[in-house]
């Protein structure tokens, strides 16, 4: 492509970050979103949540987070997104001592969460230690 002359735009991009992430490919995904950053290509919402899919489907919580963590203080509505995202799913997955710094750190930064995610941290993560409970 870049021989012809053309230049990727971010639905290339996301294109080949799923068409990776369905191979089971993922450290190719997340090479494709490193040199989306740097060549300056704006990232699909899409895009990002199909890279934390895939990780999470990998066993990878902590790659997910650290994946989504890269991302965030950029820009307000991303980390609304990113944030909640990722701890919605944690949640569904039973993993809930890893979904509440997140939620914390949505809560320090003034994010809005959604109504079943406030419910849950107000519940169980409200307080320091994130101790009133169990999923």
């Amino acid at each position: 492509m870049e021989e012809e002359g053309l230049a990727a735009n971010p639905r290339t991009f996301d294109a080949l970050v799923v068409g990776a992430c369905r191979a089971g490919k993922v450290e190719g995904a997340v090479v494709l979103v490193r040199r989306m950053v740097d060549d300056g290509v704006p990232i699909l919402y899409s895009t990002h949540m199909c890279v934390v899919g895939a990780l999470l489907k990998m066993g990878g919580s902590e790659l997910a987070v650290r994946y989504v963590r890269s991302f965030v203080g950029m820009d307000e509505r991303l980390d609304t997104e990113l944030l909640g995202c990722l701890a919605s799913k944690l949640v569904n997955l039973k993993m809930a001592k890893e979904a509440l710094p997140l939620l914390k750190e949505m809560k320090q930064r003034d994010l809005p969460m959604g109504h079943k995610l406030k419910k849950f941290y107000d519940g169980r993560g409200g307080n320091e230690n994130g101790e009133n409970g169990g999923v």
